[in-house]
């Protein structure tokens, strides 16, 4: 394992150890959609719970939430908050979420999980801001230092800084063979508020894919797993009382988070050199020991975050715009021909 890795492994065993060494948790906003890197941080999540010792005593989604489940938790209980890229206001359902749990629960241990901060409406930072400021117990726990800025400036809380949790997954390897110099995995959704990288890379001879899929069948084993957690919060009793057993035990969740993260995994693994405007393809890229180069071409995430802890990393390389990405991605793949 590199000692990139093993350093951001350690930084963020450090990070947590005083907030969670020990103690049940509730990990909330399960990553019920086809964004494998939101599966490789819940995988990360768990990892880091049970490296600390930590036993997760509760699973679940943004649909299958119930305040009165973990009201009858014990008061030692932490309350986790999924980490990613959407505290802010980009993402309303998920951080609509995270807000109604911080007002549930105003007096119990609440922990966001790593996060990028990103706010376009000041009407929507002063609601997060008076609802963090009217709880007892609640941490924030950003991954890069533009977050942490913010953070410091605007909420009445405490707030840390550490790696992104898709790094306590450790070092993997590539699922097969590379098939392609460069590989090009590009983001399609609303997230990207510069140039595209896709139709950039497909300009340039490119061929840019993204790893959202369209969710399988009920018929099929995992799209019947989507969606029984939904349907058994739903169910009359004794069903019920199944799906409160699954979000205690977290079988089908944890099914589904790995195969996430192995299709993550395998959709990289087609390149030689990794190009993209993901953070976590950079992130898995850099975990699978390929070369890569990322472009930030949201509200500066990547770059904020490649400066905070991948700056000393042979394999990353960041640039500005998606035309020099491209030009780089190709520099890369010809000097590792080369060598």
């Amino acid at each position: 394992m590199s000692t990139v890795i093993t350093d951001l492994q350690e930084s963020t065993l450090e990070a947590f150890r005083p907030l969670l060494q020990g103690r049940d948790v509730a990990l909330l906003d399960f990553p019920n959609h086809s964004n494998c890197g939101d599966s490789a941080i819940w995988r990360g999540e768990v990892a880091l719970a049970r490296a600390l010792g930590c036993r997760v005593v509760y699973r679940c989604e943004t649909g299958t939430y119930r305040r009165e489940d973990i009201a009858a938790l014990p008061a030692s209980t932490a309350v986790l908050l999924h980490g990613g890229g959407n505290f802010g206001d980009l993402w309303p359902h998920f951080h609509g979420f995270r807000e109604r749990v911080i007002e549930d629960f105003p007096d119990r241990r609440v922990i966001q999980m790593p996060q990028s901060i990103h706010f376009r409406e000041k009407s929507a930072m002063e609601r997060t801001q008076r609802l963090i400021a009217g709880h007892r117990d609640f941490v924030l726990v950003v991954r890069d230092h533009q977050s942490h800025r913010i953070a410091q400036e605007s909420f009445d809380c405490h707030v840390m800084l550490a790696p992104d949790m898709a790094f306590m997954l450790g070092a993997q390897q590539r699922s097969h063979p590379a098939t392609e110099d460069v590989f090009t995995l590009a983001r399609t959704d609303h997230e990207t508020l510069g140039e595209a990288l896709g139709p950039v890379a497909e300009a340039e001879g490119l061929s840019p894919v993204d790893w959202g899929r369209p969710r399988p069948p009920a018929v099929h084993p995992e799209g019947f797993l989507l969606r029984m957690n939904l349907g058994l919060a739903r169910s009359p009793r004794p069903l019920r009382d199944l799906g409160r057993l699954e979000r205690r035990q977290g079988w089908s969740y944890e099914w589904l988070a790995e195969k996430q993260v192995q299709r993550g995994l395998e959709f990289l693994s087609r390149g030689r050199v990794v190009l993209t405007d993901r953070l976590h393809a950079h992130l898995l890229a850099e975990l699978l020991g390929i070369p890569h180069v990322a472009v930030d071409s949201g509200y500066g995430k990547i770059r904020s975050y490649h400066e905070t802890w991948l700056a000393d990393s042979p394999l990353a390389h960041i640039e500005t715009n998606a035309k020099d990405a491209v030009v780089k991605a190709r520099e890369v793949f010809q000097e590792l021909a080369a060598g």
